[in-house]
């Protein structure tokens, strides 16, 4: 069996940096929500994992033009004085 190599080109140290972010809200509760047309998915560091069925059905819904459940929303903005 002949293999082949694959060749990637040459990059910078700089240009593989990988950042892993941990994000927890306020109340330590999930964020699901739409802004506009884009799906937000925040807030599960330390325990999403465990919920990875449920938000998945929540996220699969949101994409889907769903509703986000009032729990996991985002709040409302304050508007400026």
């Amino acid at each position: 069996m002949h293999r082949r190599s694959l060749s990637f080109p040459t990059r910078r140290a700089s240009e593989l940096f990988i950042s892993c972010l941990y994000d927890n809200s306020p109340d330590e509760d999930f964020v699901i929500d739409r802004v506009g047309p884009l799906n937000v998915a925040t807030g599960f560091s330390g325990h999403g994992f465990k919920f990875a069925p449920l938000l998945g059905e929540l996220l699969a819904d949101l994409a889907t033009g769903g509703v986000p459940h009032p729990r996991f929303a985002l709040p409302e903005p304050v508007p400026a004085t």
